[in-house]
């Protein structure tokens, strides 16, 4: 994939991206939190709004991303120059 997905390229990648979780024997509470976050990763790219919990959606988005890399759909993790954050923090 040359270009960063569009939205419809998004909910095929978190819906394949679930389906992987569940063949890696991921608890539903683990699918259903990272499908959540992806899903606030679209919502945030289309309406430029930041999720509410940080740490909990950095950690989907930086196993999201990684298995992007494993499944050659990205050379890198955009997450990787990301420091993850060391507490919860709320924001809205």
């Amino acid at each position: 994939m040359q270009n960063p997905p569009d939205d419809s390229d998004l909910l095929f990648l978190r819906r394949s991206f679930v389906r992987h979780l569940a063949a890696d024997r991921r608890s539903a509470a683990t699918r259903s939190a990272y499908a959540t976050a992806i899903a606030q990763l679209e919502a945030f790219l289309i309406a430029q709004r930041w999720p509410t919990s940080i740490l909990a959606r950095c950690h989907a988005l930086v196993r999201f991303f990684a298995w992007l890399v494993d499944e050659g759909e990205l050379p890198a993790s955009p997450m990787t120059p990301i420091p993850a954050p060391l507490a919860a923090v709320r924001i809205a």
